[in-house]
């Protein structure tokens, strides 16, 4: 019997999502809650009813995997280090838990009642990553698609409704004149990146920390926007102000660092086979 569903895009997703992720902390209640709920359940073909995490293009499947079998292994250090962050970590959430225990950071959330208004949004900002360090906070933003492919990246689908109007005192804290004068457009192309700058900024100043921004990138597609990732983060550099804080990396990048870990652990040996195999990481 097949392990998985092939669909009508041809997509592979995992029955069992657990067997797309290379990581030895699979009961972590951060990582079963999330993978789990009904918001990442495939509503549609015949895939429908399983978890978005089976998929080979998951980018939350990549992120538990690479970032948490860091953390198991004591290896975080690398990712801090490929910023240029002179940091140790404390702590980290996925998808707004918290790592140790699953639960919830209230702190986080209790911002994003504030940022987005439960009555006004359905889907809040989720992190897809947030380091904790002694000085510093890291939100990481992931994306995965199959190589070669044109992706949204950062953008938002659609047009900025009125509800993002609430944005714009917010947005005044953190970006640029010209930003704000080309709000709806540049909203809209780099939604995402400006709502982590945003949330990720109040969080790391109720902690008194210094916020920084990561994304982490398939290096083998393309933005639909721009000719590139790089080029399109660039742009969106222009308009913050703080761009020196922000740190672009490639998950093929990430792949490099983590085979110089000098180490005989085994579920690093794992995750750098998980990688070089994976079917969106490679021509």
């Amino acid at each position: 019997m097949a392990e998985y569903i092939i669909t009508k895009y041809g997509i592979n997703i995992y029955k069992d999502y657990l067997k797309n992720i290379c990581c030895p902390d699979l009961v972590n209640p951060a990582l079963t809650i999330k993978a789990n709920s009904p918001r990442e359940r495939i509503n549609v073909g015949n895939a429908k009813g399983l978890s978005r995490f089976g998929s080979v293009s998951s980018e939350d499947s990549l992120t538990w995997s690479v970032f948490r079998t860091l953390e198991v292994e004591n290896q975080i250090d690398i990712i801090l280090k490929m910023m240029g962050i002179m940091d140790k970590m404390k702590s980290s959430i996925y998808w707004l838990r918290n790592s140790e225990n699953g639960e919830i950071n209230k702190d986080l959330k209790n911002i994003l009642d504030e940022f987005e208004p439960i009555k006004y949004w359905k889907q809040q900002t989720e992190p897809d990553y947030v380091l904790i360090g002694i000085h510093n906070v890291i939100f990481i933003e992931s994306k995965l698609e199959y190589p070669h492919k044109r992706i949204l990246g950062w953008s938002r689908k659609t047009p900025l409704t009125s509800n993002h109007k609430q944005y714009i005192p917010y947005v005044t804290k953190f970006f640029n004149q010209d930003f704000i004068n080309d709000y709806t457009n540049l909203g809209q192309r780099f939604f995402q990146l400006m709502r982590n700058v945003i949330v990720g900024s109040l969080f790391a100043e109720s902690l008194r920390k210094t916020f920084h921004l990561g994304v982490v990138i398939n290096e083998l597609n393309q933005p639909n926007d721009a000719d590139s990732h790089i080029e399109k983060f660039n742009e969106f550099n222009k308009y913050i102000f703080f761009p020196k804080r922000t740190h672009l990396l490639t998950w093929q990048r990430l792949l490099s660092g983590i085979e110089l870990i000098q180490t005989n652990s085994p579920n690093i040996t794992s995750l750098i086979k998980y990688m070089y195999q994976h079917p969106c990481l490679n021509h």
